[in-house]
């Protein structure tokens, strides 16, 4: 249940605070319950379920940015409201592809949700179009789990070699440079 749980929320945080690295958090979870042979269905739905709620979350800022913008006595503001809506013009038309492919645009999905819920587009279409972009983007996610999870003592034995390797290089250089300095500090003395 915590596995789940953090799938979901990372994928739902990515969303609300778009520098939070959500795919990651999913990809290692998913990473985590492959190497423990766990099923792929629940944690792929728990992504999914994340994902959806964090567009919900952003669809509604969105309108409530509209909202407030459009009842504003400041010019500035309605002025900002008008070139947001020239600016955001194209999802009249395109809205739903936007939306679908904005998955594949880690820093800007949450923008163009927020910019859909601005539009004042059906919250079920926003849901729908997400929801297909977000299967097809965690399939990517999840096959790239499975192949770290399922070979993770692979990945542990050739990190393992490596770590060794990396602490010899640095005994070696550290003799080194010791080595180096005391040969200095022998020459430098007077006999």
């Amino acid at each position: 249940p915590l596995l789940l749980a953090l799938t979901a929320a990372s994928s739902a945080l990515e969303h609300v605070f778009p520098p939070f690295p959500g795919d990651v958090g999913v990809t290692l979870c998913a990473a985590v319950g492959f190497a423990h042979a766990w099923p792929a269905w629940g944690l792929f739905l728990s992504a999914l379920g994340g994902s959806l709620v964090g567009t919900t979350l952003a669809w509604a800022f969105g309108r409530w940015l509209d909202r407030n913008a459009r009842h504003t006595t400041r010019p500035w503001l309605l002025y900002a409201r008008a070139r947001a809506q020239e600016a955001t013009a194209s999802f009249d038309q395109h809205g739903l592809k936007i939306i679908a492919v904005s998955r594949f645009v880690p820093l800007g999905r949450a923008f163009i949700i927020v910019a859909a819920g601005f539009r004042a587009m059906p919250l079920g279409r926003v849901l729908l179009a997400a929801a297909a972009g977000a299967v097809l983007w965690n399939s990517v996610l999840f096959a790239l789990a499975a192949l770290v999870g399922r070979n993770l003592d692979l990945l542990g034995r050739y990190l393992d070699r490596y770590n060794r390797g990396a602490l010899a290089l640095l005994a070696v250089i550290a003799l080194a440079v010791y080595a180096r300095r005391r040969g200095r500090r022998e020459s430098k003395t007077p006999e």
